[in-house]
């Protein structure tokens, strides 16, 4: 028994830990050979039989923290099964779908795959090849919809807008805080009723030449650092423009010079586009912020830019780059595979 007691040496381990666990657990003597006695830190009181770490570290006694009587085993969580009942599912999936569209157009730019139920030249018949992006010829007339001749275009739009300015500065003889009486003609009944039951100011707006016709107007946005989800082109989004507020279809390009620009599928963060769209004309400068209207009915700013010119002439190309795998590359030439499916594409 007494031979027994001297190859064995005590071991103080955590609360709860079996003797195989014990096993495994070093420490400063652990290079003596024998069986381990598992003493518990709460049997334990004989204070000559504090262990020390195997690294040197001071006396567990001493630096260790120790949690005890901690009531963690018993967490529960109320509702379990209805947690996520204010979630709307639906929308949720078309978030995320946009997410994915946006990073795979964030790391393979323009790249399309041609489709296998649709033949390559009626999927792309819209599309060119162009020799050159910045110096192939485009006639901006070609090929418009027969509504498009209803859109007011300027033949110089710097020219038209520095007349316009200087002859409504010369004409101007009101001066800032005179008292004036304005007749406003043919005013509907509904409109005088309506106005006096709500008791708000009238704001009476006067447009320059031109202002009340409707054109392409080219606004240079960039994103705002609150909000971070991607909005694709073709969204309907909110204006603020001067005094006008309206929602308009927006189409994003390429803030680069040439008469080509092209046509961006997503408005990124920390990024500057330019923002096509229809409405009434304005002329520079004319600040403008734009908004989102959320599910929730809220808006939020997720643009702010500047009015860039009104020109109904200005080219977005839209840019597709057939993909597929390198089968054999010559000199000149090369052989791809994947790349169409149909023997009449």
């Amino acid at each position: 028994q007494e031979a027994a007691d001297t190859n064995k040496h005590k071991k103080r381990v955590p609360k709860g830990t079996s003797d195989y666990q014990a096993t495994w657990i070093r420490d400063d003597d652990s290079d003596n050979e024998g069986d381990v006695e598992v003493v518990s830190s709460e049997d334990e009181q004989d204070g000559d039989m504090a262990p020390r770490y195997s690294d040197g570290g001071s006396d567990l006694d001493e630096d260790a923290v120790t949690i005890e009587d901690t009531d963690v085993d018993h967490m529960s969580i109320a509702n379990d099964n209805q947690y996520d009942s204010h979630i709307d599912q639906t929308a949720e999936m078309q978030q995320l779908q946009l997410l994915k569209s946006e990073r795979e157009d964030r790391m393979f730019p323009d790249e399309v795959d041609t489709p296998l139920d649709v033949l390559a030249k009626t999927r792309f018949a819209r599309y060119r090849g162009l020799q050159s992006f910045h110096s192939s010829p485009w006639d901006p007339k070609e090929n418009l919809p027969s509504n498009y001749a209803r859109i007011f275009q300027f033949e110089n739009f710097s020219h038209t807008q520095k007349r316009i300015l200087s002859s409504a500065e010369s004409d101007n003889n009101i001066l800032v805080g005179w008292y004036i009486i304005i007749h406003i003609d043919k005013v509907p009944s509904s409109f005088s009723d309506n106005w006096k039951v709500a008791g708000k100011p009238l704001v009476v707006v006067g447009l320059l030449e031109h202002e009340n016709k409707m054109s392409v107007l080219n606004f240079v946005l960039r994103r705002t650092l609150h909000h971070t989800l991607p909005i694709k082109s073709k969204e309907r989004l909110i204006f603020h423009t001067g005094l006008r507020r309206f929602t308009a279809p927006i189409t994003f390009s390429q803030h680069t010079t040439g008469d080509k620009h092209k046509y961006e599928r997503y408005f990124r963060s920390n990024s500057t586009v330019v923002a096509s769209i229809f409405a009434p004309i304005e002329y520079r400068p004319s600040p403008v912020l734009v908004f989102k209207e959320l599910p929730n009915g809220v808006h939020t700013l997720v643009a702010t830019g500047s009015l860039l010119s009104v020109d109904a002439d200005r080219i977005n190309c839209k840019k597709v780059v057939l993909s597929g795998h390198p089968f054999k590359i010559q000199k000149k030439s090369a052989v791809i595979r994947y790349m169409f499916f149909n023997r009449g594409s």
